[in-house]
């Protein structure tokens, strides 16, 4: 079995826990989940006739030809690239840790910028590397001095960089200049630049750049982007992400990934998602004036909000850990980020009017 020192270290995530749960008597339905940040209003009703008619009788399509075309198709990004840039995920935690067993081993370094999404770390642990990390300031509102960055980026010679653009869990966005900035000294360095986009179409307001425009324009850039179908599309259940890469980066990192890796049900869904463009443009209008609102309630009641360019953000409450459990007692879900190495700090989403006017009522109680 090994002792605890080779065991594996596991992320800490939000949403719900259903052990956690069980034991305090509550029901699933009960809670409302602010820990989670995806599109609040649910999937299209397309999605949800997809999936009851979805074949699972037989074994999926192991390449995902038709989804890939359906991401090619909706993405005006993406239109000049090929079939063989896109890669399916299980979700783009899978993707990370298939990225991880493809660039890294022993004796390799990767690099991130904190506080940041904590599957990085964890998959490139795994892999035997060595983390560093350059951490942004909450006195600066988790902005990093971009600049800064890529001086230590070129000082520290990684071979892999990890980029989470807007940022899990601060929601700060780096323009086109600052990933450049990176991309540029990922380049000088030799090191593989993975810029996780999960939350791209969650930028209000939106940005038109996206770091795919790397891969299409240079060719020979080592640029990875990640992509997440299950927080724009609301497909949380289903798990399923994308990589865009050049296609002997796909191939690379297509052979670390096991066969059937993205299920029927999951496939049928994400290509019915793609489809619906006017369901998925509607919820996002109403999202980015919800979430105005909501932040301003979170203000007006003197919460510190930091800044933020998505539909979540960070709010100081002193002791994280025990706002979260006073709140679970109320069956409302936020996201303590002690494990961002911010025990001050809640991570809240966005949620419909009468969802989060209750949240703030609860945190006007407790805080």
């Amino acid at each position: 079995m090994g002792d605890a020192k080779s065991r594996v270290e596991r992320a800490v995530h939000g949403a719900l826990d259903y052990g956690e749960l069980e034991r305090l008597g509550l029901h699933p339905w009960e809670v409302l989940d602010f820990s989670v940040n995806a599109n609040p209003y649910g999937p299209s009703p397309r999605v949800r006739e997809a999936v009851a008619n979805a074949a699972i009788d037989r074994y999926p399509d192991r390449a995902c030809l038709a989804l890939r075309r359906a991401i090619l198709d909706h993405e005006l990004a993406l239109r000049n690239l090929s079939l063989g840039s896109i890669v399916c995920g299980n979700g783009t935690t899978e993707l990370i840790w298939a990225i991880a067993r493809a660039y890294l081993k022993p004796g390799l370094k990767a690099a991130m910028l904190g506080p940041t999404f904590g599957e990085y770390r964890v998959a490139c642990l795994a892999a035997g590397a060595a983390v560093v990390e350059f951490g942004a300031q909450a006195s600066a509102g988790f902005q990093p001095d971009m600049a800064a960055v890529a001086a230590w980026i070129r000082n520290e010679q990684p071979s892999l960089v990890w980029l989470c653009n807007p940022n899990n869990p601060t929601g700060t966005w780096l323009d086109q200049h600052s990933v450049q900035l990176v991309a540029e000294a990922c380049q000088r360095t030799g090191a593989m630049l993975v810029v996780d986009e999960a939350y791209w179409r969650f930028v209000f307001p939106h940005e038109a750049y996206s770091t795919v425009e790397l891969v299409d324009a240079t060719r020979r850039q080592q640029v990875i982007v990640l992509r997440s179908l299950t927080k724009d599309f609301a497909l949380a259940g289903l798990r399923l992400g994308y990589a865009v890469a050049t296609p002997d980066v796909a191939e690379h990192l297509g052979a670390q990934l096991p066969s059937w890796n993205v299920n029927g049900v999951a496939q049928a869904a994400g290509i019915a998602a793609l489809t619906d463009r006017t369901h998925l443009k509607t919820t996002l209008d109403h999202l980015g004036l919800e979430r105005h609102a909501f932040f301003q309630a979170l203000r007006d009641i003197g919460l510190k909000v930091m800044p933020s360019r998505t539909h979540f953000c960070l709010i100081e409450v002193g002791d994280a850990h025990h706002v979260r459990q006073q709140l679970l007692n109320r069956n409302i879900l936020v996201r303590d980020c002690t494990s961002f190495g911010l025990p001050q700090f809640i991570r809240v989403t966005t949620r419909p009017v009468d969802e989060w006017q209750r949240l703030v009522l609860a945190l006007q109680e407790i805080v």
